[in-house]
């Protein structure tokens, strides 16, 4: 079994006001979602969260980010494989949260002492895979790891933001970001 994360960035509505609002703290806006994939001999399983389903383990690689840009890292070195997917599967089915996403908008546009205000037993993109790098023993000092933007995380784990075309034939192109020469393999990452 291989696990890779993706960090995408869609090109929907979501997704644009998500990138606007790291820009204004990062400077960097190319990540806008984050999902999972875990390659399986005989399977490929894809994680995320979602506005409307919440945590889920049925779409496509293709179907993260349709008409965007996909990059890929490996799972951050330490970080057991198998207790990260036992997290993820037992998030499968949770709620998507939109006071989370809002909070998250709101602690970059205002102080750093005012209040987070988030829906409880509720996740959005980054951060339930930033929680199953925890569970998988994988630490990274958060402020709070439930506030955190894709970008954010993203660059936590390594992942890099220089893509690479790997699907020669056009439409729609996907682009892989090459954070670990040994790990790329364009034949492995065409949607």
């Amino acid at each position: 079994m291989t696990v890779t994360i993706i960090g995408a960035k869609s090109t929907g509505f979501f997704g644009k006001g998500i990138r606007f609002v790291e820009r204004l703290r990062y400077h960097r806006d190319k990540v806008n979602h984050i999902a999972v994939k875990v390659d399986y001999p005989d399977k490929t399983v894809v994680y995320q969260a979602e506005p409307r389903k919440g945590i889920t383990n049925t779409r496509t690689v293709a179907e993260i980010a349709p008409g965007g840009v996909l990059f890929y890292t490996p799972l951050p070195a330490g970080a057991d494989p198998a207790k990260f997917i036992e997290f993820l599967e037992a998030q499968v089915g949770e709620h998507y949260g939109f006071l989370s996403d809002f909070s998250v908008a709101l602690d970059i546009l205002l102080p750093k002492w005012a209040p987070s205000v988030r829906g409880s037993n509720t996740w959005e993109c980054a951060a339930v895979v930033a929680e199953a790098c925890r569970y998988a023993g994988w630490l990274h000092q958060w402020g709070d790891i439930y506030d955190i933007t894709p970008i954010e995380f993203w660059l936590a784990v390594g992942g890099s933001l220089i893509a690479k075309p790997v699907d020669r034939l056009g439409s729609p192109i996907t682009f892989v970001a090459e954070s670990n020469p040994q790990f790329y393999d364009p034949e492995q990452h065409r949607p």
